[in-house]
């Protein structure tokens, strides 16, 4: 992956997304989320596919997957950060 690589769809291949940018989530009207995901790119012990020790970003907007042609878009997805958080693995 490119350190230049751009923001794009989670269905994009390692070439056109971030190793990160893993689509939209909904929460219920209580702002719950219950997130079960799998994807082709993220590896947990890989120097440059992983998400391990970085940082989540969560957005109030709908991510529109690099493709608006919105200022930010591919950059951020384009929207309002809510909160960020670093990923860290826990093992017992």
């Amino acid at each position: 992956m490119s350190l230049d690589t751009l923001h794009g769809p989670r269905t994009a291949n390692i070439t056109s997304r971030h190793v990160g940018d893993l689509g939209n989530i909904t929460t219920d009207a209580r702002g719950v989320a219950i997130i079960e995901m799998e994807d082709s790119i993220v590896q947990l012990y890989n120097a440059t596919q992983s998400i391990l020790n970085r940082t989540v970003v969560v957005h109030l907007l709908r991510d529109d997957g690099g493709e608006s042609g919105a200022p930010d878009s591919t950059t951020t997805g384009y929207g309002y950060i809510l909160f960020f958080e670093k990923v860290y693995l826990f093992c017992k």
